[in-house]
């Protein structure tokens, strides 16, 4: 602890700025705004977390039981999610640093902004029912490793214990920490002993273990509950195998080659830098960690076939940082390699913030149809309200969920749209009549040109209301 601390109050100017970078990447993000998922936390909290339970993420179950102790409320869960984050990265920033002994307050300053403006990040974030869950297993993990690190040291087995509590803890909150304690794993081995593998090995295997045991016992002893969510998500042998291949290929060249928001193409060029200067001094031993390091953030999408939504793919972007401090730590164009990542970094505080702005806009006008839909209500209270379509915001950027309408998603469902919007106008205290599946059914035949539809879009008839999304 001493040694952290000392770090801190080293680099406390340089913590602070990065602090205020933090609060003006996520601005926009301070806003009481409801997101996609926490209607049904709002409307039904005990369905969601059962359904939690059917998913393994009995760590999140746990947590959010104990958050249902206090009022729920978005804003402050939001303003927690960040402040918890902020403590995680000076962790993170102190470990990833001293593993490769740089003292350099710039790589400091790049290490933080990195994560700090990652959108993986922010897309995972925008989920408010899970955001204040996730930065505190990112806080538990940054614990855990420099805990690992000690028991390594010291070789007291009262640290393992602890360790091994903390690891199986946070692989049940989320199935991407399993992945991100692999990444973190191979980045500590490729810059110390090689020995520690197996103990690392160990500590991993019987964490799965104990997660899987406590998941399996909780669904079938407590809650009787299981789902096809996770598996539904391989895609090996369902179609084609070269198929298969076809797209896992195409992913991986979308990712390297940075044609999303949420990827740089500086992975695969960091990744070139420490390759060439490991081959010139022939250490082909770190070259074999080098490549298990560049392939762990893909280890999902290889294991499924599939591509893996963005908010999951928290690996990928502290290997991006791992392999800047690595090829920092070994390659001479210093100056060259800082200046490529600060670029990185200066893209990602613009799009962050974007995608935060653009959601508070997809929100108002969220508001705004539901201001319509509860006008609709008082005058027509014994009719269905029926959604037809999807309601496609104009916003230019996107991420996965950021910036999309509840009337925009699950369109190719049973109800369309309707289970969703109807779940985020329950917030809003606004309850119209659900539609049959018959009554939906015979919406969708009806084309809107044959009526005389006002300005909005709306149509009446006998039976129902009918909203045609635009």
């Amino acid at each position: 602890m001493k040694d952290i601390w000392d770090f801190i109050k080293r680099n406390k100017m340089i913590f602070l700025c990065l602090l205020g970078l933090l609060l003006f990447t996520y601005c926009y993000y301070f806003q009481n705004i409801i997101s996609v998922d926490t209607e049904f936390y709002i409307n039904d909290s005990s369905s969601l977390l059962k359904s939690w339970i059917a998913l393994d993420r009995w760590g999140l179950v746990f947590l959010k039981q104990i958050g249902l102790l206090f009022p729920f409320h978005v804003l402050l869960t939001r303003i927690l999610t960040i402040g918890i984050f902020y403590i995680a990265l000076i962790l993170y920033t102190y470990l990833f640093t001293k593993w490769v002994h740089i003292d350099n307050k710039w790589v400091f300053f790049l290490t933080f902004l990195t994560f700090a403006t990652s959108p993986i990040f922010a897309e995972q974030f925008g989920f408010t029912l899970q955001s204040v869950e996730i930065a505190l297993g990112l806080l538990l993990l940054a614990i855990d490793f420099c805990l690992i690190e000690k028991y390594l040291t010291n070789h007291n087995r009262k640290y393992f214990l602890v360790v091994l509590i903390l690891t199986t803890f946070c692989f049940g909150l989320y199935q991407a920490f399993d992945f991100l304690f692999i990444s973190i794993t191979i980045f500590y081995i490729l810059t110390h002993d090689k020995k520690a593998l197996k103990k690392f090995i160990l500590l991993f295997l019987i964490s799965f273990g104990i997660n899987y045991l406590i998941s399996f016992f909780l669904k079938n002893n407590v809650y009787f509950i299981s789902s096809s969510y996770l598996t539904n998500n391989f895609k090996w042998n369902k179609n084609d195998l070269l198929g298969d291949l076809y797209r896992i290929v195409q992913n991986l060249l979308t990712i390297l080659l940075g044609r999303t928001y949420f990827h740089s193409i500086t992975f695969g060029i960091f990744f070139t830098f420490i390759g060439i200067s490991l081959i010139k001094k022939k250490n082909y031993e770190n070259i074999f960690y080098l490549l298990c390091l560049f392939l762990s953030p893909f280890l999902l999408m290889l294991l499924t076939a599939n591509t893996v939504v963005y908010r999951a793919q928290f690996s990928y972007i502290f290997v991006l940082t791992f392999l800047f401090l690595y090829s920092y730590s070994t390659c001479s164009l210093k100056k060259t390699i800082v200046m490529i990542f600060f670029l990185a970094s200066a893209k990602s505080m613009i799009v962050t913030p974007s995608l935060f702005y653009q959601d508070s806009i997809r929100y108002q006008k969220d508001l705004e149809l539901a201001a319509i839909v509860k006008s609709l209500v008082v005058s027509n209270q014994d009719k269905s309200l029926i959604f037809v379509g999807s309601y496609n915001s104009s916003t230019p950027i996107k991420g996965e969920t950021l910036g999309y309408s509840f009337a925009s998603w699950d369109v190719e469902s049973e109800y369309g749209v309707n289970n969703r919007a109807f779940g985020f106008l329950k917030t809003q205290g606004i309850e119209p009549k659900f539609p049959s599946k018959d009554e939906y059914l015979e919406a969708l035949k009806i084309d809107e040109h044959d009526y005389y539809p006002n300005p909005k879009g709306i149509i009446y008839t006998d039976k129902s209301v009918i909203i045609y999304l635009k």
